[in-house]
């Protein structure tokens, strides 16, 4: 919690925040933690979201799907997945995806 310092600390309300943002923080590149979720949007572009209750949306491209095309996907359907933090420093993405 120390690198997030007073602000940080202030605006959290709860202690189950608290745990998630150390959960997070402790994450490296290259761990990964895995979760559901349902398909939020789709772009025809290749990529996606996937909403998660209680967590911002992440973001996924059709090479992180496992076991079907992007084009066989729907808003609304669940999915297994891993969240892993971005190489490139943009935040969590989804690997690994699979329908369920």
């Amino acid at each position: 919690m120390a690198q997030f310092g007073l602000a940080a600390r202030a605006l959290l309300g709860t202690a189950s925040d608290e745990l998630a943002v150390r959960r997070l923080s402790s994450r490296r590149k290259g761990e990964t933690v895995a979760t559901t979720g349902r398909i939020k949007r789709l772009t025809d572009r290749n990529f996606g979201f996937i909403g998660v209750d209680g967590r911002d949306d992440v973001f996924f491209h059709a090479s992180a799907l496992l076991d079907s095309s992007f084009d066989s996907l729907r808003e609304g359907q669940t999915v297994e997945f891993d969240v892993e933090v971005d190489p490139r420093g943009k935040g969590d993405r989804a690997a690994n995806v699979k329908t369920t």
